[in-house]
């Protein structure tokens, strides 16, 4: 299972501002006014939406519109030193910053969210127009 930058953004948004629907965040995560832009990014947010609900790091409602929230038992937000055992209670301390822990079935993901912001604004914008123009 990979988690990517997408999906990194969706998870920190979802932080942030829990319960939103799948168009509040492509209207959040992209600044666009375009109808049909929103419409076609709101299809690729979906998708990425229900595979991390599947993956239960997200939960869903059962209402229409959907309403997604973090997981909270899946999904740790934290800054400083992150401490890690590695087998037998053996720890390892990385020294982080700002990070993010991500926990999927027997999987730990963990992320560094320093200077994420810069590098999703770049990437973001690059993603938007390759997918804009499929």
């Amino acid at each position: 299972m990979k988690i990517d930058d997408l999906d990194i953004n969706i998870l920190a948004y979802l932080f942030g501002n829990s319960h939103c629907t799948t168009t509040e965040l492509t209207k959040k995560l992209y600044d666009t006014k375009d109808s049909r832009e929103i419409v076609k990014i709101d299809s690729m947010i979906r998708y990425r939406v229900k595979r991390l609900a599947k993956m239960d790091i997200i939960t869903s409602s059962n209402t229409t519109p959907a309403y997604y929230d973090l997981n909270k038992s899946c999904v740790f937000f934290g800054k400083g030193n992150l401490k890690i055992n590695i087998e037998n209670n053996r720890f390892m301390t990385v020294a982080m910053g700002h990070f993010m822990v991500i926990r999927v079935e027997n999987d730990i993901i963990v992320k560094s969210m320093d200077a994420y912001e810069e590098r999703i604004k770049y990437k973001k914008s690059i993603i938007q127009k390759s997918f804009l123009k499929k």
